[in-house]
């Protein structure tokens, strides 16, 4: 009876123990989820591209400008005439002694004027055309050409004043709308329009490159 007892005894634990060990048998691996963003892609799972296609996606970028300076103002560019010898000996003789001829009160009226006011806008970025790829490894190296600059000027209001012995001429208004572009320009460029103009550039081309799963952008100078 004892010996009938012990082996029962023997068999229950045989049993428990393949129980057990089926379930050890069955259990399934912890699942790891690898954050996307940690995924090192090699040679194999990379898709593999060349210069050709980098360029064909560049080409979809449809604007070459990538920063720009508006503006709206007046400008006004006054002159006092410039007076011969003879002149003054002529304005001296016909009107006497009443004027000093060192600091006449005349010549308040001897300056001409002229004021204009204006609107537009300073526009810098690339010719895309220009901008040069290559692919090397997991990384594609992108050319940040020369930039290039555009400006619309438009011609809002005008008004002059003639001098005494002075008219505004077209060539004074050459100059004064002359000197207003420059202004504006120096203003943009005062305000980082070039430097706003390159992070574009490169934030657009390294977003639209990022269709080439496992690899980075790169960027040097032309």
């Amino acid at each position: 009876m004892k010996k009938v007892f012990t082996t029962l005894i023997i068999m229950g634990l045989i049993t428990v123990a393949a129980i057990v060990g089926i379930n050890l048998i069955t259990l399934e691996p912890e699942t790891v989820i690898v954050p996307e963003d940690s995924v090192v892609l090699n040679d194999e799972q990379r898709e593999i591209i060349d210069e050709t296609a980098v360029i064909h996606e560049l080409k979809e970028i449809n604007e070459s400008y990538f920063a720009e300076h508006a503006f709206s103002d007046t400008h006004t560019n006054a002159k006092e005439a410039d007076v011969t010898k003879a002149a003054r000996e002529y304005l001296d003789e016909h009107i006497g002694d009443d004027i000093n001829v060192n600091g006449w009160k005349v010549w308040e009226y001897n300056t001409k004027s002229l004021t204009i006011g204006y609107t537009g806008r300073v526009m810098v970025g690339y010719n895309m055309d220009d901008v040069e790829v290559s692919v090397v490894g997991d990384k594609i190296y992108v050319s940040v050409p020369e930039q290039k600059d555009s400006f619309e000027f438009k011609l809002e209001s005008e008004a002059e004043k003639d001098g005494w012995l002075t008219k505004v001429q077209g060539e004074d208004r050459v100059k004064i709308e002359e000197d207003a572009r420059e202004k504006e320009f120096k203003e943009a460029e005062t305000a980082g329009i070039r430097q706003m103009a390159e992070d574009n550039f490169k934030k657009v081309v390294t977003e639209k490159l990022s269709c080439f799963n496992g690899y980075t952008v790169e960027f040097k100078e032309a």
